[in-house]
């Protein structure tokens, strides 16, 4: 089985584009330039002197209140930060097309095997040095965070609307194969909806081998992240997970379903296949 990884940076360039290589444990997959890309959300990271992740992180991109068929939460079984499925099927609100503004994603299929093998290690070395440095003084430079990583099977691509659907029916309050007491307390808590972002698990180390956590960057960097597989799914390794756990419907209509749709036939869209 192959797993896919969904890649996206926010990138405000300075003169010339950052380079990235892409590893899965020691073996490069690739090498990208990245991108220019800057909104309303990474200006305000940059004003927030690297901001905070949870800025975008929930939504990846798009603001929830400007899209149709979401609702707050009305009853305890209902998911948080979820659309409300009770009176809409998933494949009607698929229907419904809109647009939210997102940087260009990179699409790598890797198979599960690798990233075994790899002990689910994959780096971004980053090679950055534009900047006027001059005599020790420096103001201006080109910029960078990590937008999106995803990591899903590529199952997923196949029928995603049908998967959902059974996820959300097996998982409801309606549900007949769990008990009312078992979902209420599934949905009291804290509960990772899947597929979920997975950038706040890479960790940052600059050239002088500094780590941190910080989310805006300039020179060169390396990000690593260490994932661990559970469920027959690549977690992040510190990922907190027991049980059943909740479907992010918002990430399977706005990118599995209407992004990729999208980039079927477009020949300048970056796809790799890794065996």
């Amino acid at each position: 089985m192959k797993q896919v990884i969904f890649l996206s940076f926010y990138c405000q360039i300075y003169k010339k584009a950052p380079v990235a290589r892409i590893y899965v444990g020691d073996s490069l997959i690739d090498e990208i330039e990245i991108p220019e890309y800057i909104d309303e959300t990474f200006e305000k990271l940059l004003e927030e002197n690297n901001g905070n992740w949870n800025v975008y992180y929930k939504n990846f991109g798009y603001d929830r209140n400007q899209l149709k068929f979401f609702k707050d939460k009305t009853h305890i079984l209902d998911p948080h930060d979820q659309f409300s499925f009770r009176n809409s099927k998933f494949e009607d609100i698929c229907k419904i097309k809109e647009e939210f503004k997102h940087p260009k994603f990179f699409l790598y299929f890797i198979d599960n095997e690798h990233l075994i093998s790899s002990d689910g290690v994959i780096r971004i070395e980053i090679k950055n040095s534009d900047s006027n440095y001059n005599n020790g003084f420096m103001s201006k430079s080109t910029l960078l965070t990590l937008h999106s990583f995803y990591v899903i099977p590529e199952v997923w691509l196949d029928n995603p609307i049908e998967r959902t659907q059974h996820h959300l029916d097996t998982y409801s309050r309606n549900t007949t194969v769990y008990s009312l007491a078992e979902l209420k307390n599934f949905y009291k808590g804290t509960k990772t909806a899947w597929p979920f972002n997975l950038q706040k698990y890479f960790v940052l180390e600059n050239i002088e081998k500094k780590q941190s956590n910080q989310f805006i960057y300039g020179g060169d960097c390396k990000l690593t992240i260490k994932l661990k597989k559970k469920y027959n799914l690549w977690w992040g390794k510190t990922t907190k997970n027991i049980g059943f756990f909740k479907i992010n419907a918002m990430f399977i209509k706005y990118l599995i379903i209407d992004l990729l749709n999208k980039y079927k036939d477009k020949e300048n869209e970056n796809q790799r296949n890794i065996n």
